[in-house]
């Protein structure tokens, strides 16, 4: 039997799991060969096995559809390669990870359907202006309202995204393959209801051990030259920072704190020009116990009261 296909990627297929729908088979070529490079049809055994460390943490943390089980198993390996006979003495690995079913952004017709099928479910139809009789200031109160409404969530869906890109970091993840405005909307997962938004697909992301590289640049810093600070721990805690800081910032705006966000903004460039990451760090960190602070209510109360 030959088990449903649902979706098929450069270096991997997904099927639906036999005699159970609401879980997913994730398959992907595998070798240990240390000349191939991620390609089309295979991934170095590394990639997977970071993939599937990352997946469990984010998983168990709710920023991703949980990661039940792997299995992996040897195969031969693949006759040719680009064309050419495989030039690789090592029989290949199937590796099939099993993972909740969900369905992406990108499935439900994007961000702006999800929130135009939840704008029409209360009762503002977004095809139309005005779908009853009534007098001309009936129209305007029901236009007003149903622009509030869509403002509303389109902010949610924007305060969504940084609390995930946030809890991401927190698991030491920087996702980089979902944009800050949610641009792939193949790779993210929205409940338009409970505002809670998931990630999927960690083949592209980077992972950080920000507390050492902290410690590291505290015991260095003065050793360091700029030739060398996008490869030393300086220069990956001032990424990791500057990722999170961009979140809180597009955290603030979606809550309608807009002079509040470019306030730290600024504040957040001045003191990382200074060069003190410790002090850039407790910003940050201040950033996002703001962030983490604030509810969907403080968007509609933004919104929908003003």
């Amino acid at each position: 039997i030959q088990n449903k296909l649902i979706g098929q990627g450069g270096t991997g297929s997904v099927f639906e799991k036999p005699g159970d729908p609401s879980r997913v088979l994730k398959a992907q070529r595998l070798t240990e060969d240390e000349r191939f490079e991620p390609d089309v049809g295979i991934q170095p055994k590394y990639v997977v096995d970071k993939e599937i460390d990352i997946q469990t943490r984010v998983g168990q943390a709710g920023l991703s559809p949980r990661l039940h089980s792997v299995e992996t198993y040897p195969i031969p390996k693949r006759k040719f390669h680009h064309g050419y006979p495989n030039p690789s003495n090592q029989d290949e690995l199937m590796n099939i990870m099993e993972m909740d079913r969900v369905s992406t952004v990108e499935d439900e017709g994007g961000f702006d359907e999800i929130i135009n099928r939840k704008v029409k479910n209360f009762g503002f139809d977004n095809m139309k202006d005005y779908p009853y009789k009534g007098t001309e200031e009936q129209k305007g109160q029901y236009i007003d309202k149903k622009s509030k409404m869509i403002k509303s969530e389109n902010a949610k869906k924007g305060l969504a995204l940084s609390k995930l890109h946030l809890g991401l970091a927190d698991q030491g993840v920087i996702h980089t393959d979902l944009g800050y405005g949610g641009e792939r909307p193949d790779h993210l997962v929205y409940d338009p209801y409970s505002n809670k938004m998931q990630a999927i697909d960690f083949n592209q992301v980077q992972t950080f051990k920000h507390s050492n590289n902290l410690h590291q640049h505290t015991r260095n810093q003065n050793l360091l030259s700029e030739e060398l600070q996008e490869l030393s721990p300086e220069g990956q805690a001032r990424h990791f920072l500057d990722h999170k800081s961009k979140s809180i910032f597009n955290g603030m705006m979606a809550v309608g704190r807009t002079e509040e966000a470019h306030l730290y903004n600024n504040l957040y460039k001045e003191v990382r020009d200074r060069g003190d990451l410790i002090a850039t760090e407790n910003l940050v960190n201040q950033g996002q116990e703001i962030i983490n602070r604030h509810t969907m209510k403080d968007v509609d109360n933004f919104y929908l009261n003003s």
